[in-house]
């Protein structure tokens, strides 16, 4: 007995150095993950503050050049002036859609229920002018589920997936977009439908990385961001984005989100 007795104590004091070595490891690791949360806060004033500052100042000088001198410009002068205002534009983007990535990444989500339709129709409502103005005509078959989600979060990506949606069919003779909802199994699937070029579902997996881009920035602008901010929103919410398309026959792309459940927590 004596000696089960020592071997006991011995286990005990064993694993409590290892519990004690592993909550040491813990905080360790915890105060790496501030560390590196602290440096991302650095980034991100960074980007805003260091690029976007001498950006206004080539912006205020080219709108200058524009309105004050374009007319002594003779044509390659004004195209000249064309380009670098239309730079300056993509760049401004470029580092707005940086900083709502870097904010997606760090951010704390308030996960929630949410109704899905309203978050629908609320992204639906603010792209109703750029539908307007590309003639696009929608249809909607929207039913309601309650989502665990991030209402910014989700905002964020159904406004991106709309906007990749008009973007791409705004060349068609007609464009349309569907947009649709429904749940099961636990749950909710959103889909965009758009009637545009589509793309070859080989490259799938790379429209959904950073500043990949499958069209020229001639045919199509953009930064290469907004698909990429789709998926890390979707993947912080727990849920995931994939995409069906042929080329010339459009796309859709799913968001896919956890039903709320009485159950569903933090």
């Amino acid at each position: 007995i004596g000696l089960l007795s020592r071997t006991l104590r011995q286990a005990l004091m064993a694993y409590d150095d290892i519990n004690t070595r592993l909550e040491a490891r813990v905080a360790e690791r915890t105060a790496e993950l501030q560390v590196v949360n602290q440096s991302l806060e650095s980034f991100v004033y960074s980007v805003s503050h260091d690029l976007k500052a001498p950006l206004r100042g080539v912006d205020g000088y080219s709108r200058l050049l524009e309105h004050d001198h374009l007319a002594q410009l003779d044509d390659e002068g004004r195209w000249f002036v064309t380009q670098i205002r239309t730079g300056v534009q993509r760049m401004e983007q470029l580092i707005d859609d940086l900083l709502a990535y870097s904010r997606m990444e760090r951010r704390h989500l308030e996960l929630r229920p949410l109704s899905l339709a309203g978050q629908v129709n609320d992204a639906l409502a603010s792209a109703h002018a750029a539908m307007a103005a590309h003639h696009v005509t929608l249809h909607t078959e929207v039913t309601d589920a309650v989502v665990w989600a991030d209402a910014t979060g989700l905002a964020v990506a159904l406004r991106n997936l709309l906007g990749n949606a008009i973007k791409f069919s705004a060349k068609a003779p007609m464009p349309c977009i569907a947009v649709g909802c429904h749940s099961a199994d636990g749950v909710a699937r959103v889909w965009v439908r758009d009637n545009g070029v589509g793309f070859d579902m080989k490259y799938h997996d790379r429209i959904f990385d950073m500043f990949q881009r499958l069209h020229r920035q001639e045919e199509f602008a953009g930064t290469g961001i907004g698909l990429a901010l789709v998926k890390k929103a979707a993947e912080r919410m727990r849920g995931r984005v994939w995409a069906e398309s042929q080329p010339g026959a459009g796309a859709t792309f799913w968001l896919e989100l956890p039903l709320a459940t009485p159950s569903t927590d933090d």
